[in-house]
Order: C-alpha cells, then structure tokens, then sequence
C-alpha cells in the first residue's frame, strides 16, 4: 500500500478554508483523498508512507504496534509491515 501525506487547505462547510495534512494513495489510485483500505485477516499489510508535507510526520494504524512509524522526515518515505488482526 502506497501513501503519502499532503498539505491541503481544505474548505469547511462555512467556506472558510483550514490547513491539514492528508493521506493519500491507496488501492484505489494515489489521488484519492483519505482512501479506505480494507483487508483480509492475518494477511501481511506492508505499507509506504511518503511524506510531502513541509513538517515531519508519523503514521500508526490505532491498536496495531507494529504499524507505527515515528517521524517522516519532509520528503522522506517510511516503511512498515504487520499482520492484520484477526478476530
């Protein structure tokens, strides 16, 4: 799985523009915005994040260890591999 992390001004429903980073990537091509990945249990996840934003960056899947990338360098891919959960 191929992500990266971008700075986008995205528009709030009162029209005022605010500063986030976003992933994206994924299965279903690298513009796709905050993209949904699923995946079978106990298969092996092996992920790359790509940081372009200008700050660095980190990247977890919440409840998985394995999963955690401290900090993405600006400009600088990191790489994880885990097995999804089962159950």
């Amino acid at each position: 799985i191929d992500l990266t992390i971008e700075p986008v001004d995205a528009e709030m429903i009162d029209g005022q523009l605010v500063y986030q980073l976003v992933y994206f990537g994924g299965p279903d091509g690298p513009d796709t915005p905050r993209p949904v990945l699923t995946v079978k249990e106990g298969d092996i996840i092996n992920v790359r994040v790509t940081n372009n934003a200008p700050e660095p960056h980190g990247f977890a899947v919440s409840a998985i260890p394995q999963s955690r990338i401290n900090s993405i360098a600006p400009g600088q891919t990191g790489v994880c591999s885990f097995v999804a959960p089962v159950g």
